[in-house]
């Protein structure tokens, strides 16, 4: 062998071996903020827990109006509707 590979094959041997984690030496998973997971579900929950609210208070003024009413179209289209569509959301937030 020459003498610059023998030298370039002692200096390999002779360099430290740098040990450590990708966490420890990359600074920017350290930087990175810690969010919270669990507040889409607890405005999730909230969601669903508002629409069965508004669907019961819709079903139980449906239940006691006149059929053809004012009181009769906007409890069964408006409260159970919202009542729905807050289900709806809540369901999506909370399952993602």
């Amino acid at each position: 062998m020459t003498e610059s590979t023998t030298s370039a094959n002692s200096s390999l041997a002779t360099e430290p071996i740098i040990e450590g984690t990708l966490s420890e030496t990359s600074p920017a998973t350290d930087e990175s903020p810690k969010v919270p997971h669990s507040k889409p579900g607890n405005i999730g929950l909230l969601l669903i827990g508002l629409g069965v609210f508004c669907c019961i208070i819709g079903f139980v003024l449906m239940l006691n109006s006149n059929f053809g009413s004012f009181q009769f179209n906007a409890s069964l289209y408006g409260l159970t509707g919202m009542g729905g569509s807050s289900i709806m959301g809540g369901l999506f937030l909370l399952l993602g």
